[in-house]
């Protein structure tokens, strides 16, 4: 019986440390690498400066892309570098000509100064990985008034 309670208690810790890993990529699409074919993108913005805002503010910046190749491009992960930037797709899966909208959204929440926050993007190109970049100034809000 001891052996049977132990064996339900190791498998519930097993599950629940498998599925409480916050800081993994979200993964907008999963499919086998070797189905895709490469395609090619453009980017209309890799770098978005937002200038100067105060601390305890959401950032949000829109960075566009272009499937410049003859084949669908597909996000296959976004990966921001800290929990606090989150993003939005208007797509995953883009069509030849067809252009993405990515969302980043930075809470400013404990930040002050120079910050700058990085999110890999990786996508069926030939260079596979790509990084988007938002930065700026955080000023405490008392120094606003």
């Amino acid at each position: 019986m001891r052996y049977f309670i132990l064996s339900i208690l190791v498998s519930i810790m097993f599950v629940y440390c498998n599925t409480s890993n916050n800081n993994e990529s979200k993964i907008v699409k999963q499919t086998p690498t070797a189905e895709i074919e490469k395609t090619s993108i453009r980017f209309i913005n890799k770098i978005v400066d937002f200038d100067t805002v105060s601390q305890d503010s959401v950032v949000i910046s829109k960075f566009s892309l272009i499937n410049t190749g003859r084949n669908k491009l597909i996000i296959k992960s976004v990966l921001p570098d800290c929990n606090c930037t989150d993003f939005e797709l208007n797509r995953d899966t883009i069509l030849p000509t067809d252009t993405c909208m990515i969302w980043l959204r930075l809470n400013t929440y404990n930040k002050y100064g120079s910050v700058k926050s990085y999110t890999i993007l990786r996508v069926n190109t030939e260079e596979e990985v790509y990084k988007l970049t938002l930065k700026g100034y955080v000023i405490d809000a008392k120094q606003q008034e």
